[in-house]
């Protein structure tokens, strides 16, 4: 001390509240409480890959200076943000909350993610200056469907309105692809438009093949078709059927199946 006065320096590489003391003999010494913020912010869980159908599980951590975990400071919040539009952040899988804060607790931060949008979506987290991105993957299905006409009387074909004569037989073909990264589940086609007397001439069902296609098929006798009936129409020229409804289980990567039914013009 010169004058009565000490001037020094501190420094310390662990985050916490470190308690100073100034003491001599024979004086009454004095303490004082210090703040020393964490040096950095880090996803400290590996990169993930789920389906749009799951959650990841994620840890943060805010470090020392020495880049281990701030195991000492107790409490503090962060922002986390996803650049996907349907990424989703929840501190519980279930029940689900949507969240952008998170909570670290000495020093660590677990959460949840979520996300509809297949893609490869950046997540970021931040606090104070600090920010850490991580960059995952969500696989998803992407399921097209298309449809094509064949005339079996003039051998015309092709997704295009076509001339159609009466007591022509008319094959319809719909092919369901998948072009995602993850296998698509509990497909449900249906075909009413075909049959819709309202905007088409009346037609008369035929056949339909759902062989090795189809986990199950059903049909519509009522205009709204709202209700079905399990299995295909009892035999031939059924006039009355206004739907048709197939069921594929699983369609896998890059899979593509056909189904295919006739209908007569009256």
């Amino acid at each position: 001390m010169a004058s009565g006065v000490a001037t020094f320096y501190y420094t310390d590489t662990q985050a916490g509240y470190p308690i100073i003391t100034a003491y001599r003999a024979s004086l009454i010494a004095d303490t004082q409480t210090e703040t020393i913020r964490p040096a950095s912010l880090k996803f400290s869980s590996s990169s993930f890959t789920i389906k749009s159908t799951d959650t990841a599980s994620i840890v943060a951590i805010l470090r020392n200076a020495d880049n281990c975990t701030a195991s000492l400071w107790t409490s503090d919040t962060g922002i986390i943000l996803s650049s996907s539009s349907k990424g989703r952040f929840s501190l519980a899988s279930t029940p689900w909350s949507d969240t952008t804060t998170v909570q670290f607790s000495w020093g660590v931060a677990s959460f949840y993610y979520k996300d509809k949008l297949g893609g490869n979506p950046v997540l970021s987290i931040t606090r104070y200056t600090f920010q850490d991105t991580q960059q995952d993957t969500v696989t998803r299905p992407i399921v097209t469907i298309s449809k094509i006409q064949y005339n079996m009387r003039s051998s015309e074909t092709g997704p295009y309105p076509m001339k159609m004569a009466s007591s022509d037989t008319i094959e319809y073909t719909i092919y369901i692809t998948n072009t995602g990264s993850e296998t698509s589940t509990a497909n449900i086609i249906m075909d009413t438009r075909a049959f819709d007397t309202y905007t088409n001439n009346p037609v008369e069902y035929i056949w339909m093949d759902t062989s090795t296609v189809a986990s199950t098929w059903s049909y519509s006798i009522d205009t709204p078709t709202l209700n079905w009936f399990t299995g295909s129409p009892p035999g031939n020229n059924i006039d009355y059927v206004k739907g048709l409804k197939w069921q594929i289980d699983t369609l896998g990567i890059n899979e593509t199946k056909a189904i295919k039914f006739r209908v007569r013009i009256r």
